[in-house]
Order: structure tokens, then C-alpha cells, then sequence
């Protein structure tokens, strides 16, 4: 049994249930979540993942920050509120481009460096959903809906990666993170302001 994955997992379920509530203090023990699970990709080769965690850790401490802040015109803060069409065709064709991007240049440092990093698994797909996540990640810390659902589609898949490299509780953590982020969509879509 890994308990390193256990624990992990014990806080990325609290860290996203307390996302999904609007609760500012998930940025802070999403922060613990980064540093466990970036030491668990990189043992397994998921490297995009790895490295993912890296940027989750900045983008909350962005969200710790951006969450607590009124904004420049109003002192209620962010609003919660859906992308406009333009802007969803936006966010995807960047999720395609930069994950296709960051694939390629996985394959690629493997290859000049064998030696010292061994074969990814999966890398265009790790590297799509990384792109994706952090894209989610970011949305979340602007509280735009649309973020749970990247994250319902982002966490289905990778409940098959993770099934397939044998982070079989990790998967189960996904599918628990599927269900959240299926219930956030609704709850905040109800909290819209």
C-alpha cells in the first residue's frame, strides 16, 4: 500500500470539495496536495503531471490571492460567471495547441537524455491534460464556471491514465473528483451572480 498516494489523495478530495463550496481555503491545502503528488508523478514517469504540479502550486497561491482581494471596481470581489462563446472556442484551441506542444517536447527531452529520464507513459496524452488542468486551474481562480466542466472531462480520462499505470487510488480519487466537479457545475451556476 502507498500511503505517500493515501494521503494525497485524502487531501485532494478535501482541497476540491472545498473549491466546489467557494471556500478560499482550498488554494492552501491544495498547495500540500502539489508537493505530495509531484513527488508521486515523477516516480511513476508522468512527468507532464509532475511537472503540472509545479504550476499548480503557483496558480494557488494566485487563487489564495485573487479570492481574497476586492476587485478594482466593485468591493464584492469576483463574481462567478460563465465564459462567453469566443472565449470558450479560445480556451480550447489553446488546451489543443499548447498540450500537442508540450507532447512533442516531452518525447523530444526523453530522447536527448535517456540516461537520465526514463521512457514517458502516454506523453500526448498527459500532456493535453496538463494543458487542460491548468487552463481549469486558472479558470477556477477567475471563478468562471466552465472550470468544473473541463475538470469533469480532464478527470474522466485521467481515470483511465492512472488506471493504466496502476495508480489505482488515484483513479478512485478521480472518480470522486468527477462527481464534485459534475456538482459543482450546478452549484455554482446557482451562485452566479
Amino acid at each position: 500500500m502507498n500511503w505517500l498516494e493515501i494521503i494525497a489523495v485524502v487531501f485532494g478530495v478535501v482541497a476540491i470539495w472545498l473549491a466546489s463550496k467557494g471556500e478560499v481555503v482550498n488554494f492552501g491545502i491544495g498547495l500540500v496536495n502539489c508537493v505530495l503528488y509531484g513527488i508521486l508523478f515523477g516516480r511513476e514517469g508522468l512527468y507532464s503531471g509532475m511537472i503540472l504540479q509545479g504550476i499548480y502550486f503557483v496558480i494557488n497561491l494566485y487563487g489564495l490571492y485573487s479570492w481574497r482581494k476586492p476587485e478594482v471596481d466593485t468591493d464584492k470581489g469576483l463574481k462567478i460567471m460563465w465564459l462567453t462563446m469566443k472565449e470558450r472556442v479560445l480556451v480550447g484551441v489553446v488546451i489543443v495547441a499548447t498540450g500537442v506542444l508540450w507532447g512533442m517536447g516531452v518525447k523530444w527531452g526523453a530522447q536527448l537524455l535517456p540516461e537520465n529520464i526514463q521512457e514517458p507513459q502516454y506523453p500526448m496524452i498527459d500532456a493535453i491534460l496538463t494543458t487542460a488542468s491548468i487552463v481549469a486551474q486558472i479558470l477556477l481562480t477567475r471563478k468562471k464556471i466552465d472550470n468544473w466542466v473541463i475538470w469533469v472531462l480532464v478527470d474522466v480520462v485521467y481515470i483511465g491514465l492512472f488506471l493504466m499505470v496502476g495508480m489505482y487510488w488515484t483513479a478512485g480519487l478521480y472518480v470522486v473528483y468527477t462527481g464534485i466537479a459534475v456538482n459543482a457545475v450546478r452549484e455554482w451556476n446557482l451562485m452566479r451572480n
